[in-house]
């Protein structure tokens, strides 16, 4: 698991959770997602949990690449690098989804289960697409390893948001 060595400079609060705050950081010129836990709240627990997952599906393409891990006045916090794309609901008011993007999100789902973690909180908002093609997962937090039941549901869960947004646009 990365270490504390540098602490990366908190530029901007993109989104806050019941658990967490999430900034936009930096770190030698390398642009981060700094995920802290919030004051006076269980939560380093929970993010200390979402480290460790992250640090297991390192190098599996679409997932978060930790750089960091330590704290911030007291709290728990971690950081990966930036991932400069949208949710599935801003990407859709923009632009149709395609085929190949929900392949793309399927693939990403079969490199986790395979190293028996299940997500478990696949939903719009942790689901991202890129202008490069790419399409990743975020927040783990909710994470476990697999069972079949919890397999099962990410499938599921990965498959209603494919009818939600079902405009799917096929390639030419």
């Amino acid at each position: 698991m990365p270490s504390p060595v540098v602490t990366p400079k908190l530029v901007a609060c993109v989104a806050t959770t019941q658990t967490a705050t999430i900034w936009l950081g930096s770190r030698v010129g390398e642009k981060l997602a700094v995920k802290i836990a919030k004051h006076g709240h269980p939560a380093g627990a929970h993010i200390e949990h979402e480290a460790r997952i992250l640090s297991q599906l390192e190098g599996i393409d679409g997932i978060p690449q930790l750089v960091w891990l330590g704290e911030f006045h007291g709290k728990t916090a971690f950081a990966y690098h930036w991932i400069d794309g949208l949710n599935l609901r801003l990407w859709t008011q923009k632009q149709n989804i395609r085929e190949t993007d929900w392949e793309k999100f399927q693939k990403v789902l079969m490199a986790c289960h395979q190293e028996n973690i299940v997500h478990g909180d696949i939903k719009a908002g942790n689901c991202l697409l890129c202008r490069d093609g790419s399409a990743h997962f975020i927040d783990f937090g909710k994470s476990s390893l697999s069972s079949k039941e919890r397999l099962m549901h990410d499938w599921a869960c990965l498959t209603k948001l494919k009818s939600e947004f079902g405009n799917v646009r096929q390639e030419a």
